[in-house]
């Protein structure tokens, strides 16, 4: 007898999350079953048919070696977001300017504020080295590098004739080392993200860095931190599509230059602009600059006209542009320029944005990026503000509760809509989403019968046009005071308690009716979760009991199945307004029709349970249908979405019944919206660009205290709906309602990715951020979609104005003063005729 083929090979395979990556160690030897080929004579000749084979199952030892799981501690560290940097950097500081607004206060006071608050007890704390030459190098020219070396050597008068060279910088001997460890701590906070050390990561770092170019310092900035951090992870983390989003109120032109022609870095800047008659002063900064080669559509420039901007118009660039396009790209490396002089009481940005909206837009970026997000400070010059909004970014990452935006409703400004309008139309060949975008706006002026829709390009005027501040600007000065200490009295007063979440996170309730093809009653058991998650979950089983002598449970009729639904999903809302827990899930073989008659009754309770404004979502139905019902000093806004398409009984009539408006609130009669849902099934793309253009901002504008999703696992899987999604949208959602989310799952005749789908759920809601899932979502949007949204929009728009203000958009200004647009405010220190200079040589053609 000869013994063929025995080659042995053993894999243990552990599921786990995507930022647990775990050890292998060898073990003794251990018996497991192995599968040999036993050959007993025969010609051998591979034709005759007297060769024959006898496979026999035998036992054999042999060492093997198999994953060890990590302790919850280790867990916990790859669950952790992580903050880096810290009061290193204060040494850094102008020597002959004692009240410059960019001070070593800025972050001593933004660590002690976050510390008072709890949050860096809750994150991890990364140790960082300052980065070495060659690793600057990877960014910025040798010489230059050298040049800011030989700074540590020279004395006060040698400091200013260097720093004259540049503009707005101040340099002092300590300068090179404090830029070195920002740039270090960047690099840092990126290698733990790649490598799963932490959910996230902020550095806290100065001097900032997204202004430096190549071989130049620039507006405050030595070494650009991010494009050193975005170069390294290129070349040596494996990481092949990095975003890079800069919402610091002034251009950042460094990062941009260096990627201009690069398609593996998609550089998008919000900035306040004026026409260019804002710091820089740069022509660069335009929103017809979108790369060229082929970098050709990786550079995205949204350029602010308009100064005192609020929180509504920053949302609707999120949603419309910034949201879609990342989705689209799917990076695999997210990092944000964060400079918070955008927000009110900033004496140098003059805008209007409130420190929790920071909170809302990091969300919107971590359903993007999952646990690969790097936030790098960058400006932000009034320390009030400045401190709260750094609060919030750490509140987003520690997927805490995020706090309520006031008067999202509202028009968004003309201004913006323009530039949105023709950042879209510049970019709408190089990405299907602004398509659909361009696409919707011209089907939904059509079906209003609003005028075309002309945009003209507005004028750049440059430097020359630039008007000085009449005040100096130094540390300690406010713009807005009023409505800069109104927000913060509101902030101060909010219970600190109810700024982290619950222990447990989510409460999950699996309801079997004896089935052991769907959700079993062993379904939470055998999901891939690290024990750090399912730490965070409450689970319970309600199972049918078993006739005695019987194999089978006894089916309950459908009312003992309803009111024992309804008792159970009462009781779980009620868990949720009192915070023992943040969210629900009830999921289990329920059919359909119950799950929707439990949510009628449910939501009819609300007000028993202080709930004034629920948001319901579904996700399954005929029609996509809108309804607004104040009833009881509960207003309740009911959307079934029409994401999985049932067309049984397909209807396409619209309906609108009149509402009236009262302090911004909708009330008054029921609201009620229905659009015919399109023949073919939606695909990927289309329902992120449902999800984004339309859904979000509703929820938004709906300010809701309570949410209530509905699901269906078995339509879901036959309508090809990735799990992915449905964790991509609760991850938005949860920004919503502090987090006060209820979800109901039908498994009712469900027998594929039942597991996944409620993964997927208990991810975000557990307070993981969307696991990282290579593949972008670049797959056109049918135009059938883009008419179901249009039309939705259309009969919304007297309804929710922050929609129809950028899907109906007024006029465009023709009052010279309006078309000119000249600034009457600049930030000090940035010098005019420094950059009128270069202003030439810097723009990229």
């Amino acid at each position: 007898m000869a013994v063929t083929g025995t080659t042995l090979k053993a894999t243990s395979g552990c599921a786990s999350d995507s930022i647990i990556h775990h050890q292998l160690t060898t073990r003794p030897r251990r018996i497991i079953p192995c599968l040999l080929l036993l050959e007993f004579g025969g010609n051998d000749s591979l034709l005759t048919l007297e060769r024959w084979w006898l496979v026999f199952i035998i036992t054999f030892t042999f060492p093997m070696s198999y994953p060890v799981l990590p302790t919850l501690e280790e867990e916990k560290a790859g669950w952790t977001p992580a903050y880096v940097g810290g009061q290193q950097m204060d040494s850094h500081r102008c020597m002959w300017e004692g009240d410059h607004v960019e001070c070593p206060e800025r972050i001593s006071v933004t660590i002690r504020h976050c510390e008072e608050m709890g949050l860096l007890a809750r994150m991890k704390h990364l140790p960082f080295q300052p980065c070495t030459p060659e690793e600057v190098a990877l960014f910025h020219e040798r010489e230059y590098v050298n040049q800011i070396a030989s700074t540590a050597k020279m004395d006060e008068k040698q400091l200013q004739r260097v720093c004259r060279k540049y503009d707005s910088i101040y340099i002092c001997p300590k300068s090179y080392d404090c830029a070195l460890l920002a740039t270090g701590a960047v690099v840092e906070a990126a290698k733990a993200v790649v490598n799963g050390k932490c959910a996230g990561a902020i550095a806290l770092v100065r001097p900032p860095g997204h202004h430096a170019m190549i071989k130049e310092a620039n507006g405050f900035c030595i070494f650009n931190n991010v494009g050193v951090a975005a170069a390294y992870a290129l070349e040596h983390l494996g990481v092949k599509r990095v975003l890079i989003v800069d919402w610091d109120v002034h251009y950042g032109q460094g990062v941009q230059q260096a990627f201009y022609e690069r398609s593996d870095v998609l550089c998008i800047s919000i900035h306040r602009h004026e026409q260019g008659t804002f710091w820089p002063f740069m022509r660069e900064g335009e929103h017809d600059r979108i790369g060229c080669s082929a970098g050709t559509g990786f550079n995205v420039n949204i350029p602010l006209n308009q100064e005192d901007l609020g929180d509504a118009d920053y949302l609707a660039i999120f949603w419309h542009i910034i949201l879609p396009i990342a989705t689209e790209y799917k990076p695999d490396l997210v990092f944000v320029s964060a400079g918070f002089d955008a927000a009110v009481g900033c004496p140098v940005g003059h805008m209007m944005l409130s420190p929790q909206i920071y909170g809302h837009l990091t969300n919107m970026l971590i359903s993007v990026a999952g646990n690969r997000l790097v936030v790098a400070l960058e400006g932000g010059y009034c320390i009030d503000s400045l401190k709260w909004s750094v609060s919030c970014v750490m509140q987003a990452l520690l997927r805490d509760p995020l706090i309520d935006i006031a008067k999202v409703n509202v028009p968004v400004n003309p201004a913006v809509v323009k530039i949105m309008h023709l950042v879209a139309m510049k970019l709408q060949n190089h990405w299907e989403c602004m398509r659909a975008f361009m696409c919707t706006l011209n089907r939904t002026s059509r079906k209003t019968g609003s005028d075309v829709h002309r945009l003209s390009t507005p004028v750049f005027l440059g430097w020359r046009h630039h008007v000085p501040p009449k005040e100096d600007i130094g540390a300690g000065s406010v713009s807005n005071p009023r409505r800069l200490w109104s927000i913060i009295r509101s902030l101060e007063r909010l219970d600190p308690k109810s700024a982290a979440s619950p222990t447990p996170r989510v409460h999950v309730h699996i309801i079997n009716e004896g089935s052991t093809r769907t959700l079993r009653s062993t379904t939470f058991e055998e999901l891939p979760m690290s024990n750090h998650l399912r730490s965070r979950i409450c689970y319970t089983l309600s199972e049918t009991a078993y006739n005695q002598g019987m194999s089978i449970p006894a089916n309950r009729t459908r009312q003992q199945m309803y009111v024992k639904l309804l008792h159970t999903a009462a009781q779980m809302v009620n868990s949720i307004m009192k915070r023992d827990v943040q969210s629900g899930v009830i999921a289990g073989d329920i059919p359909y029709f119950c799950i929707r008659n439990t949510i009628g009754a449910l939501v009819s309770t609300m007000r028993e349970h202080k709930v004034k404004r629920p948001l319901i979502l579904c996700t399954t139905g005929n029609e996509m249908s809108i309804k607004l019902k104040n009833c009881n000093q509960v207003c309740s806004l009911y959307i079934n979405t029409g994401l999985i398409t049932d067309h049984d009984e397909r209807k396409s009539e619209l309906q609108l019944e009149n509402a009236s408006k009262k302090d911004g609130l909708i009330c008054g009669s029921e609201l009620s919206v229905k659009v015919g849902l399109p023949y073919s099934i939606l695909r990927s793309a289309e329902r992120y660009f449902v999800l984004q253009q339309l859904l979000l901002p509703l929820a938004y504008a709906h300010r809701p205290d309570f949410i209530v999703l509905e699901l269906d696992f078995h339509s879901s899987f036959l309508l090809n709906m990735e799990p992915a999604f449905y964790c991509f949208m609760i991850s938005n959602l949860m920004a919503l309602a502090s987090g006060r989310l209820l979800v109901f799952a039908s498994a009712w005749e469900a027998f594929n990715q039942v597991n996944e789908y409620l993964l997927s759920i208990l991810l975000p809601l557990a307070g993981s951020s969307p696991p990282y899932v290579e593949g972008a979502v670049s797959s056109s949007v049918d135009m059938d979609c883009i008419s179901m949204v249009s039309t939705a929009i259309a009969q919304l728009q007297e309804h929710f104005p922050m929609l129809s203000s950028v899907f109906v958009p007024v006029g465009e200004p023709t009052s010279t003063e309006q078309l000119t647009g000249v600034t009457k405010k600049t930030n000090r220190g940035h010098s005019a005729n420094s950059a009128a200079a270069t202003e030439g040589s810097r723009c990229v053609n």
